[in-house]
């Protein structure tokens, strides 16, 4: 079924992509299921999304940056995710648009994507998207080189499931919806990462 979304990166010691603006392309769409938050001393259960982006800049190994933002899955007009898309596609959403976008259309669209190195609260370094535009004219994004994965929260066990890098296996599994599905005990599994091709249409003024 995929990642869907309501209307109304982990950390650690690996080569990072210089702070600055690549064009990049989109990956892969993760519903990360139910989470516990605290917001202003307020316990919360969040619908978490995350988005992955490959950057048209190589690692030494020759394989492209991969790029997350992690967040609230809400389309609601206030939300960062609502925020980041209107950015992204370079015009505001219409009511009836947004009735009918599914987050599965981001996957192959590309964009002008700006990243910086923060250190979180536990002292670790992590790679942050901190703004993202339609890529300018001209500006080519390299071709996929990563799976495309559109996973919804009730894929869980399914053909999308098996794409998922470990560590957001991880995440989902810890989610309220990972908990009930596994039973408190997620199977220890080999996990691939298969390889599928995926793209959009260059000439698109908007990338969804």
């Amino acid at each position: 079924m995929g990642a869907t979304s309501k209307a109304g990166s982990g950390g650690g010691d690996f080569e990072r992509p210089e702070n600055g603006s690549y064009p990049a392309r989109c990956i892969q769409v993760v519903e990360l299921g139910t989470h516990d938050k605290t917001w202003k001393n307020e316990a919360k259960k969040v619908e978490e999304l995350m988005i992955t982006w490959e950057l048209s800049e190589l690692m030494e190994d020759g394989k492209p940056f991969v790029v997350n933002w992690r967040g609230t899955n809400s389309l609601s007009e206030k939300a960062n995710l609502y925020k980041m898309l209107n950015a992204w596609r370079g015009k505001p959403f219409t009511e009836a648009e947004l009735n009918e976008f599914h987050l599965g259309k981001l996957l192959g669209a590309a964009c002008l994507i700006s990243v910086v190195t923060e250190t979180g609260k536990n002292g670790k370094e992590y790679t942050n998207v901190s703004s993202i535009m339609p890529l300018p004219k001209g500006m080519k994004a390299i071709d996929q080189v990563n799976p495309s994965v559109d996973f919804g929260i009730c894929d869980l066990g399914g053909e999308e499931w098996d794409k998922l890098w470990p560590w957001v296996q991880k995440i989902v599994e810890q989610s309220d919806e990972g908990k009930e599905f596994f039973g408190q005990a997620p199977p220890k599994e080999d996990r691939r990462d298969d390889q599928q091709e995926s793209g959009m249409n260059p000439d698109d003024d908007i990338p969804f």
